[in-house]
This record gives structure tokens, C-alpha cells and sequence, in this order.
């Protein structure tokens, strides 16, 4: 048995999800992490693979008839057992609109019982320009209100926001402020801003515009 391939350009590999020693050695990593001094663990895109040939995906160490949601639920079982500090994860954004369960693994209803944190990934250019007109504070606003309503008031929801240009109509500090703005307005506690190359001149214009 070899790692699944697949995702984008064919460049993520995966190791069995279902696997003991995949739950034990990333709960490990994270109690090491923990020691070191960090304040919070995130386990970032915690999920089943979406992208690529899936259906050639097979899963040498499941058993039964385990769902997705439920080996995830059973991952972060572990972690909580074993950590003290706040642990956070991340899913897709769409998770607020559609029950995603076990397509990847994201249950919002398993999730908040194991964490304090979840990170809804909210880049707007990535609905596509038919959802809700591609319209930023729009998809923040109720998309973070969608996702404070299935927390049921367990974990802080604190959003990704898109700090980056990719398909953003129109990029700049107004697409910024857009998305703030609905984040707050939806009852987010807070966001992290992402760009993938750490250019965050456009994301610090703002904040400067915003504290005039």
C-alpha cells in the first residue's frame, strides 16, 4: 500500500485516516508543540481528501462502517485527552450552507464537542461568482451567522479571510474592510488573515484606513 495521490496538480499525498498510529503520531506532534510553549494547537484542514481520483481512495485500516465525521470525532477525542491549551480547526467555508459531514469528515456537531475554536475558511472569490453574487461582506455575514447558529454557543467562531487578489472583483482595501465588517456583524470573534505568499501590504493598508 502506498499514500493516495491526488488534489491539486496531483501533489497532496495522504496516509489512512482510519490508521491508530496516524491519530497517535499527530496527537504527538501537537503534545510536543504544547511543551514547547505554544499557547494554541490548530489542526489545519483536518478532513478527508475532496480533490482528485477519491474514489480510487482505499482505506487498509477500516473496519467497519465508521463514517468520515466519526474518525475525526475520534481523532480529536485523542488530542483533548492529551492537551491542556485551547485547540482550534479548521474546515470549508460552505460547511454553513450544506451538511458536509461525511463527504470530508466536517460535522460541526462532532467538531464542538472536542474544541474551542473553529475556523470557517471564508475566501469569498472561491464561491464562484452565481453564489450570492460573489458579494464579500455578504458571504462573511451569513456565512459566520450560519456557523455561530450550528456552534449552539460551544466553540468561538473565528473566521479565514481572503488576503489575497486571486478572482477578488473588486481587490482592495474595500474588499478588506467588506469582509471585517460582515465578520463582526455575524457574530465572528475574531479572523485571521490569509495570503499564501505572506504579502499582506493591501491587508495593512487597510487596517491603517481603519484605525483613521
Amino acid at each position: 500500500k502506498r499514500p493516495w495521490v491526488g488534489g491539486h496538480n496531483m501533489e497532496e499525498h495522504w496516509v489512512d485516516p482510519y490508521s491508530p498510529f496516524v491519530h497517535e503520531y499527530n496527537a504527538a506532534i501537537a503534545v510536543e508543540l504544547q511543551g514547547l510553549g505554544f499557547d494554541e494547537i490548530q489542526f489545519d484542514y483536518i478532513r478527508f481528501p475532496t480533490d482528485g481520483p477519491i474514489n480510487n481512495c482505499e482505506y487498509r485500516f477500516k473496519k467497519d462502517d465508521t463514517g468520515k465525521s466519526q474518525v475525526l470525532d475520534a481523532f480529536l477525542t485523542l488530542a483533548r485527552s492529551k492537551l491542556t491549551v485551547p485547540i482550534s480547526v479548521d474546515i470549508y467555508g460552505f460547511n454553513g450552507w450544506y451538511r458536509m459531514g461525511d463527504k470530508q469528515g466536517q460535522d460541526m456537531r462532532l467538531l464542538r464537542r472536542h474544541v474551542d475554536v473553529v475556523c470557517p475558511m471564508f475566501y469569498p472569490s472561491h464561491f464562484g461568482v452565481s453564489f450570492m453574487g460573489q458579494d464579500a461582506y455578504r458571504i462573511l455575514l451569513e456565512g459566520t451567522r450560519r456557523n455561530v447558529w450550528l456552534a449552539g454557543g460551544r466553540v468561538l467562531i473565528r473566521p479565514y479571510l481572503q488576503a489575497f487578489s486571486l478572482m477578488a472583483r473588486p481587490w482592495g482595501t474595500g474588499y478588506i474592510h467588506a469582509q471585517r465588517r460582515g465578520t463582526l456583524e455575524g457574530g465572528g470573534d475574531g479572523w485571521t488573515w490569509w495570503n499564501m505568499l505572506g504579502d499582506y501590504r493591501v491587508t495593512l493598508q487597510a487596517e491603517r484606513e481603519h484605525r483613521q
